[in-house]
C-alpha cells in the first residue's frame, strides 16, 4: 500500500461513527487526503463533485442491510466511486449482502490499520489499468469546418459496429447535432449540468436521446434569449464518468469558442483521443497550429488531424503538403470536398459516409484510428483525381 498517500477518500458518517478515530486511523495507514460529509446521499455527492475523490467509506451503522444495500448501489451508480461500508453486525451474512450490492468491502467498527491491510483500493489499481472506454473529443479550428458532421457520421459508424455510443454536444445555443443525427434536440444536459447531485439512472437514461438501440445524444439547446450557460468542471466531470459506465465510446462535440474556457479545453485535452478539424485555409491552419501546440506534451492521449473541405490541388491555393508544413505534423485523414453530397445527406439527416465512394474511405479511415481495428477497404488518404 505504498501509494495510498495519493489517494482522496470520503468519510460519509452519521453522529454514531467516530469520524476522527477513523481519520487517525487513515493517517496512520498513510493516507491523509481525507474530506467528510453525512452519509445521506445528496451530502455524499455533493461532496464527490466538490473533490477528486474515488473511495468512500460509507457509514451502515444506522441502516438495516436492505437499506443499506440499495444506499450503496445507487452511490456507485450516481458517483462511480468505490465504497467500503462499516458496520456493526459481525455475521457473514452482512459481509457477503454488502459484496453483493458492489461494496468492494464491509468493516467493523471501529476499524483498525490491520483490518485495511486487507483492503483493495480500486482507485490506485485504476491508475494502473488500461481503461476500456474511450473519450473522444472533437472540436474545429475555425467554425463551421464540420466538426458536427464529422462527429455524428463518427457516432454512426461506431454504433454499425455494435459499439454502445454517447454523444454530447456542448453547442448550447447553436449546436445542430440532433439535425444531423435525425432527432430531435432538447434542453436536458443542460440541466443535468446545473444540478448534478439529481443525476441516477433513471434520469440519464430519461434526458438521453435515443437515435438507436446503443446510440444516445445529449443536448442542451436553449434559446438564444436565455443567460448564456457554461458547466462547472466537477459537474462536467460526474457527467462524463456517468455517461463511461454504459457507453464504449463517449464522442464530445466541442465548439470552437469554448476553448478558452477551463472546461471547453480540459475536455478536449483529457480525451483519449482529441480531433482537431482543420479546413485549407490560412485563418483555420493558423488556429489549428495554436490547438496542437496546447496539447503538446499529452503523451497519454492520441491527436488525429482531420483536413475538411480538401480540393483537389489544381483546384485549391493551399495542398496537403502545405498544411502538413504550416502544421509541422501529419494530416491523417482528407476529406474531399462535396458539398452536394454533405448538404443533401445533413438535410435529409442521413450517414455522411454512405452514399460516396471517396467519403467512405476518409471516414473509414478516421474509423481505423478511433477504434485502433481494421475497416474493410480502408485507405488513410483519398487518391486525387481518383
Amino acid at each position: 500500500m505504498n501509494q495510498v498517500h495519493n489517494l482522496t477518500v470520503l468519510i460519509a458518517a452519521s453522529e454514531q461513527l467516530d469520524t476522527l478515530a477513523l481519520t487517525y486511523t487513515l493517517n496512520d495507514f498513510g493516507i491523509n487526503n481525507i474530506t467528510t460529509s453525512s452519509n445521506q446521499e445528496d451530502d455524499v455527492v455533493r461532496e464527490i463533485l466538490k473533490n477528486d475523490v474515488k473511495t468512500i467509506f460509507l457509514d451502515v451503522l444506522n441502516s438495516e442491510l436492505p437499506e443499506s444495500k440499495q444506499v450503496v448501489q445507487r452511490l456507485i451508480q450516481r458517483t462511480g466511486c468505490q465504497v467500503i461500508a462499516i458496520g456493526h453486525s459481525t455475521e457473514i451474512f452482512a459481509y457477503r449482502g454488502m459484496l453483493a450490492s458492489g461494496a468492494s468491502d464491509y468493516l467493523v467498527n471501529p476499524v483498525t490499520p490491520q483490518d485495511l491491510e486487507h483492503v483493495s483500493f480500486a482507485a490506485l489499481q485504476l491508475n494502473n489499468e488500461k481503461r476500456n472506454e474511450k473519450i473522444v473529443s472533437i472540436v474545429s479550428a475555425k467554425g463551421g469546418s464540420g466538426s458536427s458532421t464529422i462527429i455524428a457520421t463518427l457516432s454512426q459508424q461506431l454504433a454499425e459496429l455494435d459499439k454502445r455510443v454517447t454523444c454530447m454536444d456542448l453547442d448550447f445555443s447553436m449546436g445542430d447535432l440532433d439535425l444531423l443525427l435525425n432527432v430531435e434536440g432538447n434542453t436536458a444536459l443542460v440541466e443535468l449540468l446545473q444540478y448534478p447531485e439529481r443525476l441516477e439512472p433513471l434520469v440519464f437514461e430519461r434526458s438521453g436521446i435515443s437515435v438507436s438501440p446503443e446510440h444516445t445524444l445529449f443536448t442542451g439547446y436553449l434559446p438564444l434569449d436565455t443567460t448564456p450557460f457554461w458547466p462547472q468542471k466537477s459537474a462536467f466531470d460526474q457527467f462524463t464518468k456517468f455517461c463511461l459506465q454504459s457507453s464504449d465510446y463517449l464522442l464530445i462535440d466541442i465548439p470552437t469558442y469554448s476553448l478558452r474556457d477551463q472546461v471547453g479545453f480540459e475536455a478536449l485535452k483529457s480525451a483519449d483521443i482529441r480531433i482537431i478539424v482543420v479546413e485549407p485555409t490560412l485563418s483555420s491552419i493558423r488556429n489549428a497550429g495554436q490547438i496542437i501546440k496546447r496539447l503538446q506534451n499529452q503523451a497519454a492521449s492520441q491527436t488525429i488531424v482531420v483536413l475538411n473541405h480538401c480540393k483537389s490541388d489544381s483546384a485549391s491555393l493551399i495542398s496537403v503538403n502545405d498544411v502538413k508544413k504550416s502544421l509541422g505534423t501529419s494530416v491523417d485523414v482528407v476529406i474531399p470536398f462535396l458539398p452536394n453530397h454533405f448538404l443533401s445527406k445533413s438535410s435529409l439527416g442521413q450517414p455522411a459516409h454512405k452514399g460516396n465512394r471517396k467519403v467512405k474511405l476518409a471516414f473509414n479511415s478516421l474509423l481505423e484510428l478511433v477504434t485502433g481495428e481494421p475497416q474493410q477497404a480502408s485507405r488513410r488518404f483519398w487518391k486525387r483525381g481518383a
